[in-house]
């Protein structure tokens, strides 16, 4: 299945159009964590307090919403329930 990952920074958006395929959800939960990783090392001064990786599979549900915060704040996602 192919999943998309966007970029979300308060209300502009960089989005995924070709999507990676993966095997499972928790597999591009893994890549989402990953890129979530690369992207603060690579640019640990854009993102803040609204940075968030998205996952969207490719009939629309909303995986993960993964916050990219520095390392001096915790780390949380939040799954979709469905």
């Amino acid at each position: 299945m192919l999943y998309f990952f966007h970029i979300i920074e308060g209300t502009s958006k960089i989005t995924d159009l070709d999507g990676t395929d993966f095997p499972s959800e928790e597999a591009a939960q893994t890549q989402a964590l990953e890129i979530a990783a690369e992207l603060l090392r690579e640019f640990p001064k854009y993102f803040g307090h609204a940075s968030v990786l998205e996952i969207v599979s490719e009939d629309g549900r909303r995986i993960m919403a993964l916050p990219i915060r520095p390392r001096s704040a915790r780390l949380q996602f939040a799954r979709n329930p469905h």
